[in-house]
């Protein structure tokens, strides 16, 4: 079945004012409503997942509704695949509570570890009185037809068809496939180490991956894992840890650090002994970045300015660009990005990567390094920046990274001398998120 015509997916337009009702903005009062409301949320409307605890649930029911929500949007196509076998017409757009408790229902009784019976009654109870009977009747249905349903084989159901085009053109199909194929899974957890991470993965029971990061089991939350309270370590996916890995020995030097929030390159940079100064526009990510340094025990300078418009009284040894993207990179962990960003965005955003690109370089001293990355699948927001960049200052050129430079990522570079890491890298080990780095020299 095309991805366009799966009912319920790719839905973006005027929604009925009874749909409208959806309890946006107020508490949820059970886990299963409030997983509800964020699928509903971020599928039908393209609004993010709210960030801080659902108000009036307890942390444990947060985080269950949090887990249930990002696996019926990691599924979605699978689900709304199998709706379609199972109802005789989609539900028209103004009945978007049912739609959304058969698919919070369905992704119960596919993926989570939920009797069949619990999880057809929880959905029940989502469903608006109308359609109690409807919902009951419809999972019970898939009950009885479970060996009889032509499930989806190709994960690009899940995606939305724009974003899985676009993959297909710049990773190939099969690759695009395999990155479908792994979104659909839950990620590991990786921690940045400050000191001695073989120790630390020993420690932990976890694999170290690349130079720092130890990937330990999920389950226990992060605050109860040994050395949260020492500031040990941060979280940090592994292919985030290769950008500073990338700037090489840093102690001593002068780095620019420019759209440093939340800060786990700013962590790696002033660990290693950097002289950093750490730029961000948002007041509330830099408050962020502050109480993350702050919980590791380590200082630097935070200022809050566009670095488009920021002129530093000095050049830097090395400046990061962690530029603002898409984010399609981190659909393992935020599977809501793929519902909430559009083609318009991507081009928006790439003029912005520009921009700051443009300015970035006139903060580097003539030996320095420039180094852009951003966490995106998008061939727009990754190598056509840097082409479009090198082309307009051919005083510059690509610095290649090495594999010696990218232990663990060899798979990972480009003939270019750029990587381009991706959820099918390390695949066996759980993946790693997406993300185009760029290392820059000025030519001598």
């Amino acid at each position: 079945m095309p991805l366009s015509v799966i009912p319920g997916v790719n839905r973006l337009a005027r929604k009925s004012a009874t749909e409208q009702n959806i309890r946006t903005g107020r508490a949820a009062t059970t886990a299963r409503q409030y997983a509800r409301d964020m699928v509903h949320n971020c599928v039908d409307r393209g609004r993010a997942t709210p960030e801080g605890a659902q108000p009036g649930l307890a942390p444990g029911d947060d985080a269950f509704a949090r887990r249930l929500a990002r696996m019926t949007i990691r599924h979605i196509g699978e689900i709304d695949h199998l709706l379609s076998q199972l109802m005789d017409r989609p539900l028209p757009d103004r009945d978007g509570l049912t739609r959304n408790a058969l698919r919070i229902g369905l992704c119960e009784l596919l993926f989570m570890e939920t009797a069949d019976h619990a999880a057809t009654d929880e959905a029940v109870r989502l469903a608006p009185p109308k359609h109690t009977g409807l919902v009951n009747a419809v999972l019970r249905n898939f009950v009885r037809r479970r060996k009889d349903l032509v499930f989806p084989t190709r994960m690009a159901v899940n995606i939305p068809a724009w974003l899985y085009t676009g993959w297909e053109l710049s990773l190939g199909r099969d690759l695009a496939s395999d990155v479908a194929g792994q979104l659909t899974t839950d990620p590991p957890l990786d921690l940045t180490i400050r000191e001695a991470p073989d120790d630390w993965a020993g420690r932990l029971d976890g694999q170290r991956i690349g130079a720092s990061t130890v990937r330990v089991p999920v389950g226990s939350a992060v605050t109860l894992i040994d050395g949260y309270r020492e500031g040990a370590w941060w979280v940090q996916d592994a292919a985030a840890a290769l950008p500073v890995a990338l700037l090489g020995q840093v102690s001593g030097k002068t780095v620019y650090d420019l759209c440093a929030a939340p800060g786990g390159k700013t962590a790696q940079l002033v660990a290693a002994g950097a002289n950093v100064t750490a730029l961000d526009r948002s007041d509330r990510r830099l408050a962020r970045l502050e109480k993350n340094l702050e919980r590791l025990g380590l200082e630097t300078l935070l200022i809050n300015e566009d670095a488009a418009e920021w002129q530093p009284d000095t050049p830097a040894d090395a400046v990061l660009l962690d530029a603002p993207c898409s984010a399609t990179g981190t659909l393992r962990r935020h599977p809501d990005v793929a519902w909430t960003k559009r083609p318009e965005d991507v081009k928006s955003l790439q003029d912005v990567q520009k921009r700051l690109l443009a300015s970035a370089a006139g903060f580097v001293a003539p030996d320095g390094v420039l180094l852009y990355c951003v966490c995106s699948l998008q061939p727009e927001e990754g190598p056509d920046v840097i082409s479009d960049f090198l082309g307009a200052n051919p005083g510059w050129r690509i610095d290649p990274v090495t594999a010696d430079e990218a232990p663990d990522f060899a798979a990972a570079l480009t003939p270019e001398g750029t990587v381009r890491t991706h959820p099918g890298i390390l695949a066996d080990k759980g993946g790693v998120d997406g993300f185009y780095i760029c290392r820059l020299k000025q030519a001598v």
